[in-house]
């Protein structure tokens, strides 16, 4: 999960492959990318105010922007196998991920 504090917006991912966002006061449904992945999405990582990546069991690395709904700006294939973490340097000039193929990149 993510919160974004000043819209008060709650991201919510799962193993259903689908990134939710929600109403953090009221947990309402606001809107969902039911394509945001080909499997369950195993961790999400916020990248500005409004920007964010997710990863997980499918090996791709997608980037996404959260607004009144959830928009994948652009989606690679990191690694050969699931993607378990996700990690921002202070600068937030790079990324790291960490996947079940015993690689980091």
């Amino acid at each position: 999960m993510i919160l974004i504090p000043d819209t008060n917006q709650l991201i919510v991912a799962g193993s259903e492959s689908k990134i939710f966002l929600l109403d953090a006061l009221r947990f309402d449904l606001i809107s969902s990318n039911d394509s945001a992945h080909d499997n369950s999405v195993f961790c999400m990582l916020m990248s500005s105010q409004d920007k964010f990546y997710s990863a997980g069991r499918d090996a791709r690395l997608n980037f996404n922007k959260a607004g009144k709904t959830i928009a994948n700006i652009a989606s690679v294939p990191a690694h050969m196998n699931t993607i378990n973490d996700l990690a921002l340097n202070q600068e937030a000039s790079l990324l790291a991920s960490v996947s079940r193929d015993r690689t980091i990149k």
